[in-house]
């Protein structure tokens, strides 16, 4: 029984989201869908409860995304400026990193230090994890830096899925706050693995920097959750 009970606090994640779309996404206590994206299928599976903000705080709303005032657009500007010049500048062995880390697979490479089990890992970034990102995605609905500027030629495939949050950022600091509590000699480590793996998603010209520095907030928010509710996910 006790393990039923866990298996299924597994499936509870707690948002709460200061955006207009929010009340029609409360509505619904659980997620459940299918959606096309470029070529894509993605399915949602997994139920996620929403409940209230006291127990995970607030994701924030998508970064200047209903203001017209110079002020602002002007940070949008340079966001995508530093995209370009990253682009002008990436090295062939970012390139070469920036290409083995697209799949979950190859983050999961970043990080071959750890005793733990690869496998494990994947499951656990699959079904608690994955299907937080696409909810959120879908939510906030944030095009792609090479929609916003033309000029702006990534490095990889563009990609199907809206931007904000950075589906990478999150997976990878998730993973990186998790192997830390396991084994904190390697917890820096696991960090800078995550950093790089993030930043290297601006660098290839699919997401924004405020993109990965929310992501980053959002995956320590998921971890404190199943930290706190004392839920060991491994």
């Amino acid at each position: 029984m006790r393990k039923i009970i866990i298996s299924s606090m597994f499936c509870v994640i707690i948002i709460w989201i200061t955006y207009p779309i929010y009340e029609d996404f409360v509505n619904h206590k659980t997620f459940s869908n299918t959606d096309v994206w470029g070529i894509r299928e993605l399915s949602f599976t997994k139920h996620i409860t929403v409940l209230t903000k006291e127990i995970l705080g607030t994701i924030p709303k998508i970064p200047y995304i209903d203001s017209n005032k110079d002020k602002e657009e002007d940070k949008i500007r340079k966001e995508l400026d530093e995209i370009k010049y990253e682009i002008s500048t990436c090295s062939n062995y970012t390139l070469n990193r920036i290409k083995e880390e697209i799949s979950l697979d190859g983050i999961l490479n970043r990080f071959l230090y750890t005793s733990l089990d690869k496998e494990i890992i994947n499951n656990v970034i699959n079904i608690h994890v994955n299907p937080l990102i696409m909810t959120i995605k879908k939510t906030f609905n944030r095009v792609r830096p090479y929609k916003l500027d033309e000029t702006i030629i990534p490095l990889i495939d563009k990609q199907p899925s809206p931007s904000y949050p950075s589906g990478h950022a999150i997976q990878s600091y998730f993973i990186a706050f998790l192997l830390g509590e396991k084994e904190p000699l390697n917890k820096t480590h696991y960090i800078d693995s995550a950093h790089d793996i993030s930043i290297n998603r601006m660098i290839s010209g699919v997401n924004y920097r405020s993109d990965i520095e929310y992501g980053k907030m959002i995956a320590n928010k998921i971890y404190a959750f199943f930290s706190e509710s004392n839920n060991p996910l491994l």
